[in-house]
């Protein structure tokens, strides 16, 4: 997955739109549209490992189940609904993660910059 999002800002590359899904809706009450963000890939947010930046396409918050097809095709994670409780609930064990969770669905463009 890792090398499938470095390809994202591969200057080489056309840029491609993709998705983003985190759990809870503080994600989508942050973001504000056309916002540049930092890419990071690392689980310590004190340590970032910047990838590269996007801007900020869309935001939106809704009940995992109200995932739709689309957004699951673009998302730089699971493919499926599914899935994507299984990696939430993997990396959220304190939290209580279900189906019917809220989660913050963002959509981003990567910004590419040639040396």
């Amino acid at each position: 997955m890792i090398k499938g999002l470095r390809d994202l800002f591969d200057p080489r590359i056309p840029p491609k739109v993709f998705v983003t899904i985190r759990l809870g809706p503080k994600w989508a009450d942050k973001l504000h549209l056309e916002q540049g963000i930092k890419i990071s890939i690392s689980d310590d947010p004190s340590k970032p490992k910047v990838i590269g930046y996007a801007r900020v396409l869309s935001i939106s918050k809704k009940l995992m189940t109200n995932i739709t097809n689309q957004e699951l095709r673009k998302n730089i994670g699971a493919k499926n609904i599914l899935q994507i409780y299984n990696d939430m609930a993997a990396v959220y064990k304190k939290k209580k993660v279900s189906l019917f969770s809220v989660v913050s669905v963002i959509e981003l463009e990567p910004e590419i910059f040639s040396p």
